[in-house]
């Protein structure tokens, strides 16, 4: 049965929970956070809103970070009842899909993935990335023995890198699918 609900009034897409917020991406609108202190009684904290597709977000020290179309939206949710949002912008970007671990950012790019540097959200820089020139990688996983797979939606099929070296990827394999 369900305990409470509240409206954002948006398509929702994408949710990661934090502490006692919900934090909740709209496919096409923008960004809520939901206070989830009390369950019988939720409620929207803030929304932002800003035009363009938000398939995914991950985030990292208060922070959200949002792919789209060439860059990123930066929103700081440290506190959760006043968000502020910033922008990074990188023509490699697609708003396709985002990883983040040990202040990396791996996100998915129009010629292949590209892993950028945020432990500054106002200082982003990109470490590297691995242009496929024949495919974009429109979804991307990284495991715990340090291998990114990329899903190369434009030749159908899943491609295994290397990222012990951020300046020198290589491929271990690929299989179409």
């Amino acid at each position: 049965s369900v305990v409470s609900q509240t409206n954002t009034g948006q398509w929702n897409w994408r949710m990661k929970v934090e502490e006692n917020t919900l934090l909740s991406s709209h496919w096409y609108y923008g960004f809520s956070s939901i206070d989830l202190s009390n369950l019988s009684s939720i409620s929207v904290q803030d929304s932002l809103e800003f035009s363009g597709n938000v398939y995914d977000f991950d985030i990292e020290d208060g922070n959200a970070f949002l792919p789209r179309n060439n860059g990123l939206k930066i929103i700081n949710f440290s506190d959760p009842g006043n968000l502020t949002i910033g922008d990074y912008e990188n023509n490699l970007l697609s708003d396709q899909d985002i990883y983040i671990e040990d202040s990396k950012a791996w996100v998915s790019g129009y010629g292949g993935p590209v892993v950028l540097d945020i432990s500054d959200p106002a200082l982003i820089s990109e470490l590297g990335n691995l242009d496929l020139h024949d495919g974009g990688a429109w979804d991307i996983k990284i495991s715990d023995s340090n291998h990114l797979y990329a899903l190369d939606a434009f030749n159908a099929s899943i491609r295994v890198f290397d990222l012990n070296n951020f300046a020198s990827f290589q491929e271990i394999s690929s299989i179409s699918l």
